[in-house]
């Protein structure tokens, strides 16, 4: 790990809101809440799903107008979804098109097509999906310069098909790649391991990001057992999702943890700012701000678990993180 490169901070709390709120929202504060989190240090601001939800095309198209950053707008694996993802990022000053294939589930929760034939059966799904991804991503390089593809599940996916699934996005010109475990089944170490895997195949093509959920408890050190694996950045909530779910906001505890071990990480976000996105975030959506209970987790080193890996087909051993 480089500790004297800052972590690249993908923010999700806009999309997260819009996922879980379904509007309506207020565009003008939508847009202070955007700056706020841009202002706090995200480098990327993921702004919502135009293809898959009404009326986030239009918070998207807020959001990029409204920033310097990085916008993302998230798109199913399928050229429909990145046309959609595309025609709201006009008026960003960094576009970004975030294509996303649920690997686990043979990509039935992504939008890919499983309807051609031979894929009702395991290998002619997982070849749907290659060609998806391979198609979206194509087409989201036509429209934006930064791509970036996520392997949701992928703590979960047998590791050949999710390692075939990574290097068909970055042949198809995915900048940017993430290994997701949303679903939090893989320890830390697990988590390391694979994150080193899939850099070492990557072998500077595109970065590695991380992305984990906010409710699990092992989460933080898996993010920063993650940026010592290889790592390039993660896909956090600054302002917290933990506004009406009970969860603390992650990327403190994740902050502590990269600190600890001389990260420069913890230089990128402005602590005093997060309150300020916190707000606004909770003024644009109409929620109560609650204040979440601190993790429980211990905060002192970057936890690394022994035992099972947690991951289906690849098991591997207990490693600890070097100090």
């Amino acid at each position: 790990m480089d500790c004297s490169k800052p972590v690249h901070i993908i923010d999700t709390t806009i999309a997260d809101r819009a996922s879980a709120h379904g509007g309506p929202w207020d565009s003008a504060s939508v847009k202070d809440a955007a700056r706020c989190i841009e202002a706090a240090g995200a480098h990327t601001i993921e702004a919502g799903n135009p293809g898959a939800r009404p009326g986030e095309a239009a918070l998207v198209a807020a959001v990029a107008s409204a920033v310097r950053s990085e916008t993302a707008a998230v798109a199913h694996c399928n050229t429909a979804a990145v046309d959609a993802a595309a025609a709201t990022l006009k008026d960003a000053a960094q576009p970004v098109i975030h294509v996303w294939a649920d690997t686990a589930a043979g990509g039935r929760a992504s939008g890919v097509s499983l309807e051609a034939p031979g894929a009702s059966n395991e290998r002619g799904a997982r070849a749907a999906v290659l060609r998806a991804v391979d198609e979206a991503v194509r087409r989201a390089r036509v429209h934006t310069p930064v791509v970036m593809f996520t392997a949701a599940g992928a703590a979960e996916t047998e590791r050949p098909f999710l390692r075939q699934c990574v290097l068909t996005a970055i042949e198809a010109g995915a900048a940017r790649v993430a290994i997701a475990d949303t679903p939090g089944c893989a320890s830390p170490a697990a988590y390391a391991a694979m994150t080193a895997d899939i850099n070492a195949l990557a072998n500077g093509r595109a970065a590695v990001f991380a992305q984990g959920h906010a409710g699990r408890a092992h989460t933080a050190s898996s993010l920063a057992a993650a940026v010592h694996g290889g790592a390039a950045g993660m896909a956090v909530t600054l302002a917290p999702y933990a506004i009406d779910t009970g969860v603390a906001a992650l990327f403190t505890e994740v902050m502590k943890r990269l600190a600890c071990h001389g990260a420069a990480a913890a230089g990128a976000v402005d602590s005093r700012r997060v309150e300020a996105a916190q707000a606004a975030i909770a003024e644009a959506f109409g929620v109560a701000l609650a204040h979440a209970p601190a993790i429980t987790e211990p905060t002192g080193v970057v936890q690394v678990l022994a035992g099972p890996a947690g991951m289906r087909g690849h098991p591997e051993a207990p490693r600890a993180i070097p100090a």
